[in-house]
């Protein structure tokens, strides 16, 4: 390897020393672990299942998109108000956890079906063609309803207990981030929401000494071992699950193109600092939502949570430079390796709920801004196309979310509410489609 390369960075296929390799890999793991660990800890799924899976799901998108695209999958935030809906519903609640988890991942698994499919679709006749059926509009809305319908979550979780101590060191640790996040640079910038954390958790050991408050959570060791295998559960056919999470790929269809072309535009920058042939990421679209499907397939198969392309590794890359799919690869294998780790996993378990409330708001708001994002620049609130898709889609999917647990029922059926807006959402797409513009 030349010294130009190592100056000017790595492109996908190129692969970094061992050392140099290892610390890459270690710095994309710890950019994505935080927000991989929140979506389990909220929705009780098991966290080494959703580590182990986050790197088997990776690896099975990069054999899909044949070591092109050097994107890491870790937890969806999307579907969190839709599952966890669906868990408190009086179809499951009087399941155990675990069979509560076996029928959710059914749902996940044909939700990443979809995906696929759309993928394929996108394969033969190209990304417009599907936006006009699924328009950034219905996806955007969408996408601001997820996270709207979860903002409760986040307030329950951060202060609602009423210990005044809670209350400070949720405070602590929102501030904590938000100021990391505009004030540090460069890979600390990336990994705000970890050190964020780390200062709740330091706050809440302070006054656990101090005052003999304890904030943090009790942890049930199943058993004494330092390594053990993650629990794997089996997805459990449930059609109830099918209509409420796989509308939900709506929501994820965006995110997944969206970090496709962002990974395309800095790798190929790059590329032309070093006058070589731009990647070709943009081409391959349809290759990566079908890969993004089956991630969200495999991972669920093994009793994962639904699994997307992570934003914060993408910045790790434009700032490093590092491209280098053998990276990527590094990273999901670590993230194998520490999920048969068991006081590592048990550490995360005790991690105080005000602290994890905290993280909640600045990702549920995450989740807002990104529908935002999404509709930006196309989207007209002045046609009346968008403005009644806007507010029809999102007042059955927020109103919704508050009315009933989150489940509307119509003609018999018990629809969680964001499947039920995304479903809508469509067919009045596809009545505003017969007026020709």
């Amino acid at each position: 390897m030349n010294y130009a390369v190592e100056k000017q960075g790595f492109m996908p296929n190129e692969r970094p020393k061992i050392l140099k390799l290892l610390l890459f890999s270690l710095q994309i793991l710890i950019s994505i672990l935080p927000a991989t660990i929140i979506v389990p800890l909220i929705l009780g799924f098991p966290i080494s299942t959703t580590i182990f899976t986050s790197g088997i799901g990776t690896l099975c998108f990069i054999a899909v998109t044949k070591g092109k695209v050097p994107l890491y999958f870790g937890s969806s935030f999307s579907f969190l108000g839709a599952v966890g809906s669906l868990m408190a519903s009086s179809q499951l609640a009087q399941m155990t956890q675990a069979d509560k988890i076996s029928i959710v991942t059914f749902g996940i698994v044909v939700s990443g079906l979809l995906n696929v499919l759309a993928g394929l679709f996108v394969k033969k006749v190209g990304v417009r063609s599907l936006t006009k059926v699924i328009t950034p509009c219905l996806m955007g809305t969408i996408a601001m309803a997820i996270g709207a319908t979860l903002t409760a979550n986040a307030i329950g979780d951060s202060i609602g207990s009423g210990n005044n101590y809670g209350t400070a060191v949720a405070l602590l640790t929102l501030l904590s981030i938000l100021l990391f996040s505009v004030y540090l640079k460069g890979f600390l910038q990336q990994i705000s929401l970890l050190l964020g954390i780390l200062v709740g958790i330091t706050a809440s050991y302070l006054i656990m000494k101090v005052t003999g408050v304890n904030l943090f959570r009790d942890v049930v060791l199943n058993n004494n071992s330092v390594f053990s295998l993650p629990q794997i559960i089996l997805p459990k056919a449930n059609w109830i699950a099918v209509i409420a999470l796989a509308p939900v790929f709506l929501a994820t269809l965006p995110e997944s193109w969206s970090h496709a072309l962002q990974i395309d535009i800095l790798i190929d920058k790059l590329a032309e600092s070093r006058k070589e042939k731009p990647s070709g990421i943009k081409e391959k679209i349809g290759e990566v939502l079908i890969g993004d499907g089956v991630a969200d397939i495999v991972s669920s198969s093994l009793g994962g949570v639904a699994s997307t392309s992570y934003g914060e590794a993408i910045s790790l890359m434009a700032i490093t430079k590092v491209y280098s799919i053998y990276a990527v690869v590094g990273a999901s294998i670590l993230a194998i390796a520490i999920s048969f780790f068991t006081p590592f996993i048990n550490a995360l378990y005790s991690i105080p709920l005000v602290v994890i409330g905290a993280a909640e708001i600045v990702c549920f708001g995450g989740i807002i801004a990104q529908g935002i994002a999404i509709m930006k620049d196309k989207v007209d609130v002045l046609n009346p196309k968008d403005l009644l898709t806007i507010s029809t889609v999102s007042v059955i999917a927020i109103g919704g979310q508050f009315y009933q647990g989150g489940i509307i029922t119509l003609f018999g059926l018990q629809i969680p509410c964001i499947a039920g807006a995304a479903i809508f959402g469509i067919i009045l797409n596809l009545l505003f489609s017969i007026k020709k513009q």
